[in-house]
Parts: structure tokens; sequence; C-alpha cells
């Protein structure tokens, strides 16, 4: 049998939350708080920093829930204070939040999702993006891979264009394809093999 927890949805606990409900929101802090947690790790680069503005992260959700719209999908507004508490925190110490580090990119996979999920390869495709995307890619590809945002709810995290994101993702796909070319011949077979084709990568971009 289900517990409360799963069939409860994320509608119905803002809704009690800006009713008042204290236990609805912690319900939501519970939810969401190592998705954001992960997120900011990779995007903060720092076990502190991350768990720092993931509390400032739900502070200001809390603070902001009486103004928010209960049509919108919770989670891609969640995502956008988590990313814009990371950029002041990197701003506060002088690092431009959009230099080395990776923007959320698809990767030039026939199915990235299921690339990352394997155990053995995700590790490897982070640590190439994280070193060679820039920082707007990266937060795209981990948003929709990771948290399986579609285009429209990335766009709105990263407050740009779906076209613009799309664009990132198809830089990212081909800048990870290019690295993983480049890996040792068995590792790199093994990754190829899960490459998609360019049309597909074209298709993106429609």
């Amino acid at each position: 049998m289900k517990t409360e927890a799963h069939t409860v949805t994320d509608a119905e606990l803002t809704e009690q939350s800006q009713s008042g409900s204290m236990a609805a929101f912690e319900q939501l802090v519970r939810r969401y708080e190592e998705r954001i947690f992960r997120f900011l790790i990779q995007r903060c680069g720092n076990h502190e920093d991350a768990q720092e503005i993931t509390q400032d992260t739900f502070v200001k959700a809390f603070h902001a829930m009486a103004g928010y719209n209960p049509r919108q999908v919770f989670a891609p507004w969640l995502f956008t204070i988590a990313r814009h508490k990371c950029i002041d925190r990197l701003r506060s110490r002088g690092r431009t939040p959009d230099g080395a580090l990776p923007e959320e990119a698809e990767m030039n996979m026939a199915d990235p999702a299921a690339l990352i999920s394997k155990a053995e390869e995700k590790d490897e495709i982070w640590r190439l993006a994280k070193k060679h995307l820039p920082a707007g890619q990266y937060e795209a590809l981990w948003l929709r891979y990771v948290e399986d945002m579609n285009i429209e709810e990335v766009s709105r995290v990263l407050r740009k264009t779906k076209t613009h994101v799309k664009i990132l993702l198809f830089r990212g796909r081909k800048t990870l394809a290019r690295h993983l070319d480049g890996r040792t011949p068995a590792t790199a077979a093994r990754s190829t093999a899960a490459l998609a084709p360019a049309t597909e990568l074209q298709r993106t971009l429609v």
C-alpha cells in the first residue's frame, strides 16, 4: 500500500503550504532536498556551499510561497531559486557564474538518459561535462537528464528561450562526443555505440 508521501502531488502540497500548512511544506522539503543538493554540488563544486544554498533555497521558497502560481510546475520554480542562490554565492566570491563551469548540455547519445544511468559511464560523463562544458550547457544537461525536465521547464529555470536551450544542448552534446571519442578504444566503443546520429541532433534544433 502506498504511503501518503507517494500519493500527494506537488500541486496539492503547494496549495496546502499556501494555506499555512507547515507539514505540507516540510513534505516538499523532504521530496526535493536531495535533488536540489545534487544539482548544487555539481554547480558549486563545494559540499559546504551546496548544503548552505540548499537550506537558503527552501527558506526563500517558503517566504515566496504566497506568490507562487499553483498552475506552475513546482520543480522548475524551485530549481530556479536554487540556481539564483548559487549564482549569488559565486558572485559574492568574485567568481564568474558562467565561467569554467559546464552548462547542462545534451550529450551526443541516442538515449543520453540511459547512458547516464549506467554506473560505469555516469561518473565519466559528468567528469568530462564538468571539465569541458561551459556553465549554461552543463546546467541544461543536468536538468534535462538528471531531473528529467522537458525543454520548456529547462528554459524556465535557465530563463532562456526554448530555442536557446536546444542550442545549448546541441553544442554540449557535440563537445562531449568529441571528448568521448578521445578516450581509450574500448571505453570509447561503449559510449559511441549510444551516440545519437547527426540527423537526430539536427531534429532537436527544429
